[in-house]
């Protein structure tokens, strides 16, 4: 299943993507935990601390795994360049749905916490362009679960808290 260890010499786009991929998966952990430890922070005196502890467990153990996959799929024989890509976008999406179960907390937290936490996971939005190399699917697959699953999140959390800024008719 695996080659000699050197990266795909088929000089594909794939290729170069899986190869970039790799190399900035090793960058990703350490911006992540601050970022997972500051939403944590927001939730600490509003939700179950050993849910809280749970979630950063979760997302620690999902991105180790996805840097793992990705440092390793260059180097693989099989499946081919695009179902290794594929399974990119699997340890994406497992990733960005990660971050979106921090989501669950939302009714639970101030308007203020709501507020930062929002900006925190935009943030990681934003950074997951970078991160996932420009590739459109794998950027979608971490984008999906966590600013989709935010939208819905503030589209329906006034009707669950009675927010004071809602539109009143």
């Amino acid at each position: 299943m695996k080659s000699s260890g050197s990266p795909p010499a088929s000089g594909t786009l794939e290729g170069e993507l899986l190869n970039q991929l790799a190399g900035q998966s090793r960058q990703i952990p350490f911006a992540v935990f601050v970022a997972s430890l500051m939403i944590a922070a927001f939730a600490w005196e509003h939700v179950p601390r050993v849910a809280v502890l749970v979630w950063l467990a979760i997302v620690m153990i999902v991105v180790m795994l996805r840097r793992g996959v990705l440092e390793r799929l260059p180097r693989l024989d099989r499946p081919d360049e695009h179902g290794r890509l594929r399974i990119a976008v699997a340890v994406t999406l497992a990733n960005g749905t990660a971050q979106g179960l921090s989501l669950f907390a939302f009714p639970l937290l101030p308007e203020l916490e709501r507020s930062l936490h929002t900006l925190v996971l935009l943030g990681l939005c934003a950074g997951s362009v970078a991160t996932t190399a420009g590739y459109r699917p794998l950027f979608v697959a971490y984008l999906l679960p966590t600013a989709g699953a935010l939208t819905l999140a503030w589209a329906i959390l006034p009707s669950l808290v009675g927010a004071s800024w809602r539109c009143r008719a």
